[in-house]
């Protein structure tokens, strides 16, 4: 599905500070959301689209209109993308930052790294295709921006942090956020990019530092924590600031307080229940015993007031490095092999290819082969599943047919193994 892209870059002769200055800041936004090859690219909807959003976002922010170039859908055609590049760089001195904002599809394939502009072929990306390296080539080559920032929000969109790491060798500083590793697809919904917004916008439960202001570390984290409870995915992150750069200053320079939940602490994901359904929330705000839950849709978001009964903490089953176990992979097993364990993520080897389809996944997507199958009560009604963990005489269970949000800790009264 649709996936975004901006990169962030500093070089280590510019002469900026490492805080965001929009007065001298250039923007290029790319977001396709439909191509010419229908066959091999699925569409995605423009309703609410936020790539126009962020747009907006950075004019609020100060940067000026001028200094904005966004190419979107039949616009983005490879020709055009890199005229953009062109007219934009050319207006870009050693004091300027530089902004690069991709939103659609990216492809993998034969080891090299495409942005699917409007007219790619996927049968001839070499030729057609928005190849990555030319940020680290061409765009150096004809941009003398101080600073470049390059997001995105895409299938293996974590391929920049390669980018950037090219960028500071040839003599500049980079930041790279994606909202996917180089091994990973991303999600179809518009979460690493409304993430952003959200930063942008200084919402306080996005103020990790708690001083009121938005820097790398808080963005970092926000995004983190968005792609892992909300879509089980793993972003990416590359800086080579040697301290935080700041988006956002704090207004007064007042440091920003939440108030403390007993249950669901401010900021926190868990599970909400929506029209019958478990989906995941993050708590916005409490009042006694009732919070404030934000629901995520496409593009979209919605805040209910929830009791705790209609809410449940998130818990990751566990594993181990050097697990033998089977991933799912577009419907079916394959034997894999855990080769690394990051917050809750695994890193695996599928025994029967190369290392160039190892990839991170949760748990969810994970078999150990003990697993067991099970009879869970929901509501009066029993319902297949699986028994996943075992503890202190409740279990972690996996209802056959539901996605990870309705996955709980049962006791004994609500299974019949």
């Amino acid at each position: 599905m649709k996936k975004l892209l901006l990169l962030f870059c500093v070089f280590s002769f510019s002469v900026n500070a490492q805080k965001f200055e929009p007065k001298n800041t250039y923007v290029f936004i790319v977001g396709v959301l439909k191509w010419q090859d229908k066959q091999c690219l699925a569409s995605f909807s423009d309703v609410h689209r936020k790539d126009w959003e962020l747009k907006d976002q950075l004019v609020k922010m100060g940067v000026p209109v001028a200094n904005i170039a966004a190419l979107t859908d039949d616009k983005a055609d490879l020709a055009t993308m890199k005229k953009g590049f062109e007219t934009l760089s050319a207006k870009c001195t050693a004091g300027s930052t530089f902004i690069f904002y991709y939103a659609g599809h990216g492809i993998k394939k034969e080891k090299e790294f495409y942005f699917a502009n409007y007219d790619i072929k996927c049968d001839q990306c070499r030729k057609t295709g928005f190849g990555l390296s030319y940020l680290s080539t061409d765009l150096l080559a004809m941009n003398k921006a101080g600073t470049i920032m390059l997001w995105a929000d895409c299938c293996y969109s974590g391929a920049l942090l390669a980018q950037g790491e090219k960028i500071k060798a040839a003599g500049r500083n980079c930041i790279v956020f994606s909202s996917a590793t180089a091994s990973n697809t991303s999600t179809g919904n518009w979460t690493f990019t409304q993430t952003l917004l959200d930063c942008f916008r200084n919402e306080k439960i996005n103020d990790e530092g708690k001083d009121g202001k938005i820097t790398t570390k808080d963005i970092r984290i926000s995004l983190d924590n968005a792609m892992k409870y909300r879509e089980h995915q793993m972003g990416g992150y590359y800086s080579s600031f040697t301290s935080e750069y700041e988006f956002v200053a704090a207004a007064g320079k007042k440091p920003m307080s939440l108030p403390s939940a007993s249950t669901y602490a401010i900021g926190s994901y868990a599970y909400g229940k929506y029209d019958g359904n478990w989906k995941p929330v993050r708590i916005v705000a409490a009042n006694g015993n009732k919070f404030t839950a934000r629901f995520y849709f496409y593009s979209d978001y919605k805040d209910l007031e929830l009791g705790a009964a209609d809410l449940k903490p998130v818990y990751f089953a566990k594993h181990n490095v050097n697990d033998k176990v089977k991933v799912v992979w577009e419907g079916k097993k394959y034997a894999a092999t855990i080769l690394k364990a990051v917050n809750d993520f695994y890193y695996i080897k599928y025994d029967e290819d190369d290392d160039s389809y190892n990839e991170w996944v949760m748990y969810d997507r994970i078999y150990t082969g003990s697993e067991s199958a099970a009879q869970i009560e929901e509501h009066g009604k029993w319902y297949p599943g699986q028994i996943m963990e075992e503890k202190n005489g409740k279990y972690f269970i996996r209802y056959e047919g539901y996605d990870f949000s309705w996955d709980e800790w049962v006791g004994n009264d609500r299974i019949k193994k």
